[in-house]
């Protein structure tokens, strides 16, 4: 057990107790601003009933406000895997410095539309394993409800007397993406089965969730992936057609096995979670050279397709080879970075090879679901329930997440409609909206998996909107009359 751990598990008892040994020294970082007008924290919060193991946070308050003492909301924010780092959400996508694709190095790009305008940020390194996290058990078990309550064991620490009870009163959001599906609601339920018990004496302000191209259960979601590929042309007729025929009668026949690593073979150089943008090899230890020859490519595509995507079947069946990263993602600046001795002393960590996702994690997790936990959040009536999808993502498409959202037999509020930003170049079109009886559904139109590292402007609207409860905005033309001629 570390030593950082063993403090923590010796100060719990402690009340008010100073956590300035949490703050981040921005200026140690690399890269970063010489001064910042917010305030970073990173530390381990404790998981009572264990000294085996902790979660690593970062905390970051609102952009303007160097005090944990404000009134804006609390954004819990979870990344997937199961497995993966949700410092990617703070360093890719929703943080006020983020990385960019094809940065070799880390160094602090300027957010301009930051999640952090509208409300203090905080990530999870969970469950615990990831990244920083330590997990001393000596037979480990991951499964969706023991992460669960390991969340919720950190949030308890969180808000505790010894760190940070002066936010425990704010609104709380738990927003995130991929496997964080499973992994919000399933929080979401255990923090309002917690805050109905009458022994628990703190009461989560827990307002409502947002999931981004979130997994519920992996029954459809092959099919749906293969549909995708073949509705925007990435496959053979003839070979989506043996699909259809023989998958359907038979998915272990030889004619639906050909089918299958056909469309493989055809989908294994694109970007699975967005297939209309680059597909980064660098990532990959087997692929050194640049000009290796397209064989070598191909291999090593297909290796990585089902990396980190358990929901699919067909994940497991392929070896995995401990490169630790998801398939055709930027992430070696954050790699050097978050490896980087001074930056792990700044961010007040154990020295630890720190790893994007854990590949031991990942083949261990079992995997339940989440469609009970949305059913159960939905008959609370208490929550806002925002789901969003990009709609060029093959691995979690966004047709089959209508699917799911449409057998809750919800009534539709609001018809499908267009909504809209503004930006660089005017109005646009930013993908479209269905409002049901206690749930919204969003897309986002021209991205994949990961909305808010490649969509920028359009998340930043829809989380501003789901804070404050305010529809999105609808055609600033709509007022204009309009003629159709031949």
């Amino acid at each position: 057990m570390s030593l950082k751990i063993f403090l923590l598990t010796i100060c719990i008892g402690i009340a008010f107790a100073d956590v300035v040994s949490d703050k981040v020294d921005v200026t140690l970082l690399p890269g970063w601003p010489a001064a910042i007008n917010f305030q970073i924290y990173s530390g381990y919060l404790n998981i009572s009933g264990s000294s085996e193991k902790a979660i690593h946070y970062v905390l970051m308050t609102q952009n303007n406000t160097k005090s944990t003492t404000n009134n804006y909301p609390l954004l819990l924010w979870s990344n997937g895997g199961p497995g993966c780092t949700s410092l990617l959400g703070a360093f890719q996508e929703i943080g006020p410095y983020v990385q960019e694709d094809g940065q070799t190095s880390f160094n602090g790009t300027y957010n301009v539309w930051s999640w952090g305008q509208f409300a203090n940020l905080l990530f999870f390194e969970s469950p615990a394993g990831v990244g920083f996290s330590p997990n001393d058990v000596e037979n480990p078990v991951y499964n969706d409800p023991l992460t669960a309550a390991d969340q919720y064991a950190a949030l308890i620490d969180f808000f505790s007397p010894a760190k940070y009870p002066e936010l425990a009163g704010n609104d709380f959001w738990i927003a995130g993406e991929s496997y964080a599906g499973v992994y919000i609601p399933t929080l979401a339920q255990y923090i309002d089965q917690q805050n109905n018990n009458a022994s628990q004496t703190l009461k989560m302000n827990l307002k409502g969730i947002m999931v981004g191209n979130g997994v519920v259960e992996r029954s459809s979601l092959d099919n749906s992936t293969i549909q995708f590929f073949n509705g925007h042309n990435l496959v053979s007729p003839y070979v989506f057609n043996m699909y259809t025929t023989a998958c359907t009668q038979d998915e272990e026949s030889a004619a639906c096995q050909y089918a299958l690593n056909m469309i493989d073979f055809y989908t294994s150089n694109i970007n699975p979670y967005d297939i209309y943008r680059y597909c980064y090899y660098e990532n990959y230890e087997d692929i050194e050279d640049s000009n290796e020859d397209i064989e070598a490519q191909y291999k090593a595509k297909y290796t990585y397709r089902y990396h980190y995507t358990p929901w699919h079947k067909r994940s497991k069946k392929i070896a995995f080879d401990g490169s630790n990263n998801s398939p055709c993602t930027w992430s070696l600046g954050l790699q050097e970075f978050f490896n980087n001795a001074t930056v792990q002393n700044a961010f007040n960590v154990d020295p630890t090879n720190w790893q994007e996702c854990n590949d031991t994690i990942f083949a261990l997790y079992n995997s339940t679901g989440s469609y009970e936990a949305y059913q159960y959040l939905l008959n609370t009536n208490k929550y806002k329930i925002v789901i969003y999808s990009g709609d060029t993502d093959s691995v979690v498409p966004f047709d089959d997440t209508l699917g799911w959202v449409g057998s809750f037999g919800l009534n539709v509020v609001e018809q499908w409609r267009p909504w809209w930003v503004e930006g660089l170049f005017g109005a646009q079109v930013a993908g479209y909206v269905q409002t049901y009886q206690g749930l919204t559904f969003v897309t986002v139109k021209g991205v994949g998996h990961m909305v808010p590292q490649w969509k920028r402007l359009e998340s930043m609207v829809l989380f501003n909107s789901t804070l404050n409860g305010v529809p999105l905005p609808t055609n600033p033309f709509a007022n204009q009359s309009t003629t159709i001629s031949a």
